[in-house]
């Protein structure tokens, strides 16, 4: 166990997963034929499409977040659902590798849990939007109100990815994020699963 409170088995375990897609080549442009004698104008430069990568510095994303969290490792009889929220921010490296900030927060009768993370992303163009896959690392705060019942601090992986689709020139509609979420609290270590949905913010200047 590090200062951090990650074990080395569990960081040496965790696959760097990306999802690796092959993005279409833009079609060219064909002039039309003529016959005139006259000196044609010069044809302006098409307009961007909806299809190409247009990238901004920044991407902020909020939205709601569903956590089943796995009690049961820690003495409930089953595991638990939980509805919370997800506040994201991405500093876009280049048009695919991105930097994440990623912060959660769930609730449910007297249980609440919060994530807090980081790591690298990774996205590509396809269907109108961007899939990106993404690897966390961070740390998850459980807390119970149950009597004589603190709460615990302890290590949180994530691994997942998602969809954003383009909707308007400064934001996106995240259809989808799913997650793995691996935390140790209370001695013990969960399994747990988020699935969230929201809107992507584009801030800053687009990247070349």
């Amino acid at each position: 166990m590090n200062r951090f409170g990650f074990h080395p088995r569990v960081l040496a375990g965790v696959p760097f997963v990306f999802f690796l897609l092959v993005a279409a080549l833009p079609l060219a442009a064909q002039a039309p034929a003529g016959t005139t004698d006259q000196t044609k104008p010069q044809t302006p430069a098409p307009a961007q499409t909806q299809d190409e990568d247009i990238v901004n510095r920044y991407d902020v994303f909020g939205g709601y977040s569903y956590l089943r969290l796995d009690t049961k490792s820690y003495g409930y009889q089953s595991g638990s659902n939980l509805q919370g929220g997800n506040l994201a921010g991405t500093f876009n490296i280049t048009h695919e590798f991105s930097a994440a900030a990623d912060i959660s927060g769930y609730w449910a009768n007297n249980q609440h849990y919060y994530n807090f993370m980081a790591g690298p992303q990774y996205a590509v163009r396809k269907f109108d939007g961007r899939i990106f896959a993404q690897l966390l690392f961070g740390k998850a705060r459980n807390a119970n109100e149950e009597p004589y019942v603190v709460s615990s601090l302890g290590r949180s992986i994530a691994i997942g990815g998602g969809y954003d689709h383009d909707f308007r020139e400064r934001y996106s509609i995240r259809v989808f994020q799913v997650d793995y979420v691996n935390s140790h609290s209370y001695g013990a270590t969960q399994n747990n699963f988020r699935v969230s949905a929201g809107v992507v913010f584009h801030l800053g200047k687009v990247l070349k």
